[in-house]
């Protein structure tokens, strides 16, 4: 694998994981507790629908980098198999490899390998649920319905920490850096319900 194709890849993902970050951050603010006023207006219909489409998102996302299939082409295991199958990335200073010998590189993909297999039940869970549930539009309670098991909130944002602690993990050995998400107020619909709070008194 080139590090031309390392950098392909990275780039090809970061579009996923955006998404992911602003649909896990926008959830945990219409889900948690406000003022009161910003309570009001978050038990409008509109965003209890939007809580739910962003919880689609964050299950369909996620699994475009988890599930381990050839239908995903971009997820975690095909581009470790790809990294373990091909010869070392050429390492000179225009293309800013920092993995130089076959040593380091087997300690990355052992660490990514450990990463992903600490959230072996937690993936299953997100696999089963797009496939069964969400890929076919079905409702489901917030623990199970006829067996299905879901994922709690805490759960989705924990597979969120660790798409991004894998993607900063990649980053961080072959070029020493990371991915720091730029403001997230900019995303959020926070500023407009707290906007629409502050009219809640002055409806007729």
């Amino acid at each position: 694998m080139t590090i031309a194709e390392i950098s392909k890849y990275k780039k090809n993902i970061l579009g996923i994981l955006f998404d992911i970050l602003v649909s896990v951050n926008n959830a945990k603010y219409i889900g948690a507790k406000s003022t009161e006023n910003e309570d009001w207006v978050k038990s409008h219909p509109f965003f209890k629908y939007y809580f739910h489409q962003l919880r689609f998102i964050l299950i369909i996302q996620l699994t475009k980098l988890f599930n381990d299939s050839r239908n995903e082409k971009y997820n975690f295991y095909k581009f470790l198999r790809t990294l373990e199958s091909t010869p070392l990335p050429e390492t000179n200073e225009s293309n800013r490899n920092r993995i130089s010998n076959s040593s380091q590189m087997a300690k990355l993909i052992a660490d990514l390998k450990l990463m992903l297999e600490e959230f072996k039940v937690d993936i299953t869970i997100l696999i089963n649920l797009r496939n069964n549930v969400y890929a076919h539009s079905k409702q489901i309670s917030a623990h199970s319905e006829s067996g299905i098991i879901t994922l709690s909130n805490e759960r989705i944002e924990a597979l969120t920490e660790l798409a991004f602690n894998i993607y900063n993990k990649i980053t961080g050995e072959f070029y020493d850096g990371e991915f720091i998400f730029p403001n997230k107020k900019n995303w959020s619909p926070e500023w407009l319900i707290q906007r629409v709070a502050e009219t809640r008194h002055k409806i007729p």
